[in-house]
């Protein structure tokens, strides 16, 4: 039987020594965890994120924290947002190959996932955006995401069986659906509790 650790947040300082013995992560970066870059680099509300670089290669290390990142432990979330992570990212690689970064390591218990690095030229969209960039190819690549995951995940493709087993598995995602249902959906249009206007 094997013993699930409780979890716990990784660091900088920890993450060499937690994951230096997992195989999926040192075929991707080398073995020798001693000689591995840490860097967090997490700008979100949610989640740590970490690149990790070795010898061999580097990977992305993201991590699920059971609270809102940017509040702290007075408003909770739970962990197993990371485990509805995962598995749309597997069901987004089979639909539309090649778009979304490979999955090496997942780890339910510690709301871990280790996937691929998509080194520099790569840039987080939103940042692209924000400083102006233009993206001749972004509306086509977003389109044929949508369009190959969309269709490859519905009724008109899936078989019954599948497509309700789907729904069942993500139908649990109550939590981070209601964050985006209320603080973008619903609190920006009536004087809701946390809305600033400064």
């Amino acid at each position: 039987m094997t013993q699930t650790l409780p979890f716990e947040a990784l660091s900088v300082e920890t993450l060499p020594a937690r994951l230096g013995a997992n195989e999926a992560v040192t075929a991707q970066i080398g073995k020798d965890a001693r000689r591995w870059k840490v860097r967090e680099v997490g700008d979100g509300n949610l989640n740590l994120v970490f690149i990790v670089e070795g010898d061999e290669g580097a990977v992305v290390v993201k991590q699920a924290l059971p609270y809102v990142r940017l509040v702290g432990d007075s408003w909770p979330l739970p962990l197993k947002r990371s485990f509805f992570e995962y598995h749309a990212l597997t069901r987004q690689e089979r639909r539309a190959p090649g778009s979304v970064p490979s999955i090496h390591h997942f780890d339910e218990a510690q709301a871990l996932i280790v996937m691929e690095y998509l080194a520099p030229p790569h840039i987080i969209l939103r940042r692209a955006l924000i400083e102006g960039r233009q993206l001749p190819n972004i509306a086509r690549d977003i389109g044929l995401f949508m369009a190959r995951t969309l269709f490859r995940g519905s009724d008109l493709h899936m078989p019954t069986k599948d497509r309700k087993a789907d729904l069942a598995l993500f139908a649990d995602n109550v939590e981070l659906c209601g964050i985006t249902e209320d603080l973008v959906f619903t609190d920006p249009y009536f004087d809701a509790k946390l809305n600033r206007h400064t």
